[in-house]
């Protein structure tokens, strides 16, 4: 992901060095280019952002009081997780060991 960011900077750089080499009639099909690549450049950094906090939440490995974690390994006080390992009181569990 990172070598993927950085390689685009680069292209980036090369694209500024040729908008001061070039005439201004080829300037209006690089300032596209340039425009496409600071979008690249946006959307990656909101995907990595938004998977990150769809991580956070989805999959937290808070064990003591996390009750609204999707995929939890509370082994205490997890009532309300969809799969969860708690063997101590998930009664609303849809997998529980709970007997």
């Amino acid at each position: 992901m990172y070598v993927y960011v950085l390689s685009q900077i680069m292209l980036f750089r090369v694209m500024i060095r040729s908008v001061m080499f070039t005439l201004f009639g080829e300037m209006r099909s690089i300032m596209i280019t340039l425009f496409g690549v600071m979008m690249r450049l946006i959307m990656i950094t909101l995907f990595v952002v938004m998977m990150r906090s769809i991580m956070i939440t989805l999959g937290s490995d808070d064990e003591i009081n996390n009750e609204h974690a999707f995929w939890s390994d509370d082994k205490i006080n997890n009532d309300h997780a969809l799969w969860s390992y708690d063997t101590i009181s998930n009664d609303h569990g849809l997998w529980s060991d709970h007997n």
